[in-house]
């Protein structure tokens, strides 16, 4: 049988005094009468042996505050990837998570994760409204216009911090962002310097896309400050990673690196590449943006960049506290370098 909760009532009569008295002790409030220490050491001695806590929502019917934070994530279908695989944009949610938790604990702040489902197949789900009950605010990971669960939170009192820019005229503010247009600057330029010319590009998503239009820019800009044409022919976009893979090495011109922009489709690519007969990295190198833990177990192992995911996680808590105290955090991109994770997949030493 399910044990029941203790509450306020039951610590008061362990320690032979008054509700009112209990819960001003317990959540450290001005009392309106003096209380001995006898009295308060029965009170703290009643909730410890009584194993005691606070019921949060209870409390928030009454301070209007629950001090708990929803994290709002996208949930790929179908769902076959461990907590460890999922990725937001190239992103590590797992870093991301210990990210917003860092901020939060000293702030005395839980962390909810509240799941949506986001590039189902065979057939996109209609949107269902997410729900963020119980949440003093909501950090809302990658916003995506194709799936958009957030709108509903613009008119309402609700504090919204967006990791990410949403792809609208809206200019849904605040949000932080990585500046990935100066790593995949960084990335290319590396390529060029070790000898690359035809550097391939895949984008997941469509080239309107804002990820895919910073990815391009950086990567176009590598290529314009070295003097070098860039192939438009090796930039692919917004497909199945391996009909991307067929489509890029059966061109005229083959490429003798492939970037891939976002970490989740990587091994499909690498995959692919081994598929059509081309070895990795004797004909081919594998570079992605965006690590991931399965990356040590390919082969060969993939190269890959990865960001400062914890800091952004961070960010956007310290932006939601902001807004919890009234403030007006001023979005941002973070300007922090890639770490180059230095694998079999690519002969980069270093960007």
């Amino acid at each position: 049988m399910a044990r029941r909760q203790v509450r306020l009532q039951d610590v008061a009569e362990r320690a032979g005094t008054s509700v009112a008295t209990v819960s001003r002790l317990l959540n450290k409030k001005p009392l309106a009468v003096h209380v001995s220490d006898e009295t308060r050491g029965r009170v703290l001695k009643a909730a410890e042996e009584l194993r005691y806590r606070p019921n949060r929502l209870a409390r928030g019917l009454v301070t209007s505050r629950t001090h708990i934070i929803g994290l709002s994530l996208p949930v790929y279908s179908p769902p076959t990837y461990s907590l460890h695989r999922w990725s937001v944009q190239g992103v590590d949610v797992g870093s991301l998570i210990s990210g917003v938790l860092a901020a939060c604990y000293p702030e005395n702040y839980d962390v909810i994760i509240l799941q949506r489902q986001e590039f189902v197949e065979p057939e996109p789900t209609p949107t269902v409204p997410l729900c963020a009950d119980f949440t003093d605010g909501l950090i809302y990971a990658a916003p995506n216009v194709d799936y958009d669960h957030y709108s509903q939170f613009l008119d309402t009192s609700l504090p919204l911090v967006m990791v990410g820019k949403e792809q609208s005229d809206r200019n849904i503010r605040p949000y932080v962002t990585l500046n990935n247009e100066n790593e995949f600057l960084r990335l290319t330029r590396a390529l060029i310097r070790k000898g690359h010319r035809r550097i391939a590009l895949l984008l997941p998503e469509k080239r309107s896309h804002s990820t895919s239009q910073w990815t391009l820019a950086g990567y176009s800009a590598a290529f314009k400050e070295s003097g070098i044409p860039m192939d438009e022919s090796l930039v692919v976009e917004d497909g199945d990673p391996g009909q991307m893979v067929r489509e890029v090495m059966q061109r005229g011109v083959r490429p003798t690196v492939i970037i891939v922009a976002r970490n989740n489709v990587a091994v499909p690519v690498l995959e692919t590449v081994k598929q059509l007969g081309r070895r990795c990295p004797e004909d081919v190198e594998i570079v992605v943006f965006g690590d991931d833990h399965e990356f040590e177990q390919t082969r060969p192992r993939l190269s890959a960049l990865r960001g400062d995911i914890s800091g952004l996680g961070f960010e956007a808590a310290r932006m939601m506290f902001q807004l919890l105290r009234g403030e007006t955090p001023v979005s941002s991109e973070l300007n922090r370098p890639c770490d180059f994770i230095r694998r079999e997949s690519s002969g980069l030493q270093s960007l």
